[in-house]
C-alpha cells in the first residue's frame, strides 16, 4: 500500500511538473519590445519616394530596404516582424561596418519598421542596372594603338606585385585567357588566407560557399557571386568586369594589364535580372575589409545618379578608407 501510495504521489509531482514547463514555455514562446519609433525614423521621407496614388495602386509591392541597429547586436528582424504580421525575406546581415541587416519588404508594410525598438535608421536600397552587350557583335583592337596608349603595357617598376584588387561589377568571366597566369610570388592573398577568415565571410554565410571554391588560382585569390549566392560569376550577356579586370590586370602572353602581377578579388553583385542593388555592394564592400585588399574598383551608378553621405554605401567606403584601403568609383557616366 505504501509503495503504491509513493508511486500516485511521484506520478502527480510529474505531471504538475510537466504542466508547469508547458506553461512556462507558452508563457516565454517570444518577447519583443515595441515602441513609437517615428520621430527618429525617416519613415516619411522614404514614402515620400512615391505619390500618393503610386502608394494606393502598388502597395503590395516589394522593395528592399537596409535597417541599421542601434544596439550593435545581432537581430532576427525577419522573425520580430513577423510575429507583428508582417513578411519580410531577409537578404543580407552587416557586422563588420555597422550592425543591421537588408530584407525585401511591401511598400504598405514599411510603417511597421517604427515599432522595432533596435533600429536606427532604414533607407531604401538603390538599385542599378547592367548594360548587357550584344552577343553577335564583334570586337577588334589594334596592338599597335594598345601599346602606344599604354593601356596594355607598363614598363614602370610597378607592376602590382604584392598587391590585391578587388573588381566590384556586374559580372565576369574567371576562364579568359587574360587572367591565365601571375609571374610574380609574392602572394598577398593565399588559399590558406581565405581558409583562415572562411567564417567570417559574407559570402560564407549566404552560400556557405568553401574557401577552395572561392580562390580560382594564384591569379583570381577570390571570386564570388553575392547578387546570386553562388561562385559562378560568369553571364554571356554581360562583359563589363571582365574588360575593367583586364585592364588593371591582364597577365598573359599576349594580354597585360597596368599592373600585372597585382591578384583579383572579383565580386559579382548584379543579380540574376541584371539589377545591381545597393545591399548587395556594402556585403561586397564588407568582404573587402575582411580580406584586406588594398584597392577596390567600382565602376558602376545610375543616370544622374547621387548618394547621401549617411547611407550604408558611403558608410562602407568611409570605413574602407579609413583602413587605408583606396576606393575607386567611375564618374562621368550619364551625369553622374
Amino acid at each position: 500500500m505504501t509503495r503504491k501510495l509513493s508511486f500516485i504521489v511521484v506520478l502527480c509531482i510529474a505531471i504538475i511538473s510537466i504542466f508547469a514547463t508547458a506553461y512556462c514555455f507558452a508563457e516565454t514562446t517570444y518577447s519583443l519590445t515595441l515602441i513609437d519609433n517615428s520621430s527618429s525614423l525617416n519613415i516619411d521621407s522614404i514614402l515620400n519616394n512615391f505619390s500618393s496614388e503610386y502608394l494606393s495602386q502598388n502597395e503590395n509591392e516589394d522593395v528592399v530596404v537596409i535597417a541599421t541597429y542601434s544596439d550593435n547586436a545581432s537581430h532576427d528582424i525577419t522573425a520580430d516582424l513577423s510575429y507583428l504580421g508582417v513578411e519580410t525575406e531577409k537578404r543580407y546581415t552587416y557586422s563588420e561596418i555597422f550592425s543591421g541587416e537588408s530584407f525585401s519588404i511591401k511598400l504598405k508594410d514599411i510603417i511597421s519598421l517604427q515599432q522595432i525598438s533596435y533600429i536606427s535608421s532604414v533607407e531604401l536600397a538603390n538599385v542599378y542596372y547592367a548594360l548587357t552587350d550584344d552577343a553577335s557583335t564583334s570586337y577588334s583592337y589594334s596592338t599597335d594603338d594598345a601599346d602606344t596608349s599604354g593601356i596594355f603595357k607598363n614598363n614602370t617598376l610597378y607592376q602590382g606585385d604584392g598587391m590585391v584588387v578587388a573588381i566590384i561589377d556586374a559580372a565576369f568571366d574567371t576562364s579568359h585567357v587574360a587572367f591565365s597566369q601571375i609571374t610574380s610570388s609574392n602572394l598577398a592573398l593565399t588559399l590558406s588566407d581565405i581558409s583562415s577568415i572562411l567564417y567570417d565571410l559574407n559570402s560564407y554565410s549566404q552560400s556557405g560557399a568553401s574557401a577552395q571554391s572561392l580562390y580560382v588560382s594564384d591569379k583570381i585569390a577570390y571570386a564570388y557571386d553575392y547578387g546570386e549566392g553562388d561562385t559562378n560569376l560568369y553571364d554571356s550577356t554581360i562583359n563589363h568586369g571582365t574588360h575593367v579586370s583586364g585592364i588593371i590586370g591582364a597577365n598573359s602572353s599576349s594580354l597585360s594589364g597596368v599592373v600585372k602581377n597585382a591578384q583579383l578579388a572579383l565580386m559579382k553583385v548584379a543579380d540574376a535580372n541584371g539589377y545591381m542593388y545597393n545591399d548587395t555592394i556594402v556585403s561586397a564592400l564588407e568582404d573587402c575589409l575582411k580580406l584586406n585588399v588594398d584597392v577596390v574598383n567600382m565602376s558602376l551608378g545610375s543616370n544622374a545618379g547621387f548618394e547621401n553621405d549617411d547611407s550604408a554605401l558611403q558608410k562602407a567606403v568611409k570605413a574602407l578608407e579609413e583602413n587605408g584601403i583606396s576606393v575607386i568609383c567611375a564618374a562621368g557616366n550619364s551625369y553622374t
